[in-house]
C-alpha cells in the first residue's frame, strides 16, 4: 500500500469513527482499528488526532467542490455558490456533524482550533480568491469586498449545517 492509499484509507477509517462517536468520544485505537492498522500508521502519517480529524474536513471539502467544479464546465464562482446553497442540507447527517464535532472540539483543544483556525482560514482564501477574480472579470459587482463576501458564505454554510444537525425544516427543492 502507498503511503497515498494509507492516509486516505485512514481518513475514510476516521471520518466513520468521528461521525460516529464524535471528536471527543474517537480514540486513535478506534480509528486505526477501522481502519485495519495500528496506531503506528497514524502517527507515521499525522501528528495526532485534531491533524487527523483537519486531513478528515479538507477530503470531505475537496471531494464535494470537485464534484461541483467538474471539468465539463468552466469554473464560475456565481454557480459555485448556487449549487453550493442548493447542495448544504443534502449531506448525509453524519457527515454534517463533522464540522461541528470539530467546533466543539476546538473548544477544549488547542490543536484542534488552531487546525480548525487554519481549515477556516484555507476556505476564506480559496473563496476571497475566486470572488475577487470574478469582480476582475466583472462577472460578479465588484462593489463589495471579496474578504467578506467569502466569510459571508462560510457563515450560511456553517449555519446551515447546524440547521441540518438540529433537524431544522429542509430547504424545499424545485
Amino acid at each position: 500500500m502507498t503511503p497515498d492509499q494509507t492516509r486516505a484509507q485512514l481518513v475514510r477509517a476516521a471520518a466513520k469513527v468521528f461521525s460516529g462517536s464524535g471528536s471527543e468520544g474517537a480514540t486513535i485505537s478506534d480509528i486505526a482499528a477501522e481502519a485495519g492498522m495500528s496506531s503506528g500508521a497514524i502517527y507515521a502519517h499525522y501528528d495526532g488526532k485534531a491533524d487527523l480529524f483537519f486531513a478528515v474536513l479538507t477530503a470531505h471539502v475537496h471531494r464535494d467542490l470537485s464534484r461541483m467544479l467538474r471539468d465539463d464546465r468552466p469554473f464560475d464562482i456565481s454557480d459555485l455558490i448556487v449549487e453550493a446553497g442548493a447542495n448544504l442540507d443534502r449531506q448525509p447527517a453524519a457527515e454534517r456533524t463533522l464540522l461541528i464535532e470539530a467546533v466543539m472540539a476546538a473548544k477544549h483543544d488547542p490543536k484542534t482550533q488552531q487546525a480548525l483556525s487554519r481549515w477556516f482560514s484555507d476556505q476564506h482564501e480559496f473563496f476571497a480568491t475566486s470572488i475577487a477574480a470574478a469582480q476582475e472579470a466583472g462577472t460578479m459587482n465588484a462593489d463589495g469586498s471579496a474578504m467578506a463576501a467569502a466569510r459571508m458564505m462560510t457563515s450560511v454554510m456553517l449555519g446551515s449545517l447546524v440547521l441540518g444537525v438540529l433537524d431544522v425544516s429542509e430547504v424545499i427543492h424545485d
